[in-house]
């Protein structure tokens, strides 16, 4: 009888992993193991909160264990590759919370040992979940729009009557380290826009040109702003930790039409998509509660079960955003253009 449950591990117990935890406990194919942690006080009590059967703060022995089929990674950024690759090496599939990398060379060694053990790796973007991106995705590609000339994105969060970000608790302090994080808003949502370009699109990225509110090398930023091009096609990012009352939005242009979608970066699923087309505008709302999350588990678990591909963000989409997250740092710091397209066959 074919199995039908995937058992999972989750290494680093921050606020993600309480998420990734939660779509684990609530899937239909999937359940908790071993959680793992460096702080064991930590892992003990996630372990219990959560019903799993053991916990550790040992990487070798969680990958040695053998009632672990699959690991969620949501350790700090700088731990992404290493400790996927030492997962894929020990015949783990992996999905790992983005970024995958923090640069180009660590993202395509990751992608070597997952081409050498013929393992499952994803990336952790639930966004291409959302009800309202996969419909977008969909108009686009019926070119209802007709030619996509312009593409306005902006995704930003902060607290009222403040400029700089509160002071975050000890086990957090890494994303205000440049080499542990690899950027703040950049890293937080603005990796999440490049992901969504290539999913609704479905094209590479061809030159970065970014500003940024912090230039010192050791320090991350709160606001980055930026033009992506994508073959003649101009799209314009904006993310920040700095503003709040933001008016979050997708504004997509066409020759034939427009599609708007304001706050549309629910992890419920929930949003609103304005379409005018030919100057005719239609409203669609998308009220029916979605855990991302939990969709996004199911799906890797089933591509496991199944032996097929998964509907999320595979290994050359992490690619393809680690490079663009590169490129957009690499202007920062004073090159005026940078072009990353690259051939990930």
């Amino acid at each position: 009888m074919a199995r039908k449950k995937i058992n999972w591990a989750i290494i680093g117990l921050g606020a993600q992993a309480e998420k990734i935890a939660k779509a684990i406990r609530d899937s239909r194919n999937g359940v908790l193991t071993v959680v793992a942690d460096k702080n064991i006080k930590r892992a003990a009590e996630f372990a219990k909160n959560f019903n799993a059967k053991a916990f550790l703060n040992d990487l070798g022995k969680l990958l040695r264990h053998p009632q672990v089929d699959a690991v969620f990674i949501a350790s700090p950024n700088h731990m992404h590759a290493s400790q996927s690759i030492s997962a894929l090496n020990a015949k783990k599939h992996v999905l790992c919370e983005k970024p995958m990398a923090l640069s180009l060379r660590e993202a395509l060694a990751v992608k070597k040992s997952a081409s050498k053990s013929k393992i499952m790796f994803g990336v952790g973007f639930h966004l291409r979940f959302h009800p309202l991106f996969k419909e977008v995705k969909r108009i686009i590609r019926s070119e209802k729009l007709g030619k996509i000339v312009f593409i306005d994105m902006h995704w930003s969060a902060g607290t009222a009557g403040e400029i700089k970000m509160p002071i975050l608790p000890k086990h957090m302090l890494w994303r205000e380290n440049i080499r542990q994080s690899g950027g703040g808003a950049l890293m937080a949502r603005g990796i999440h826009l490049f992901d969504l370009i290539g999913f609704i699109f479905g094209r590479d990225a061809d030159e970065v040109r970014a500003l940024s509110d912090n230039y010192s090398k050791n320090k991350v930023d709160q606001l980055t702003a930026g033009v992506v091009r994508i073959d003649d096609i101009l799209a314009i990012l904006v993310t920040s930790r700095k503003i709040p009352f933001a008016l979050n939005h997708i504004t997509i242009y066409g020759n034939r039409g427009r599609l708007f979608m304001p706050e549309p970066f629910s992890a419920e699923g929930a949003g609103v998509l304005e379409t005018t087309i030919m100057g005719k505008k239609t409203v669609e709302k998308f009220t029916k509660k979605h855990n991302l999350y939990k969709e996004e588990i199911e799906d890797f678990a089933d591509a496991i079960l199944r032996n097929k591909k998964w509907s999320g963000a595979d290994i050359n989409d992490g690619l393809k955003s680690v490079a663009a997250t590169e490129a957009w740092r690499s202007s920062l710091s004073g090159v005026k253009t940078k072009f990353f397209r690259y051939n990930i066959n």
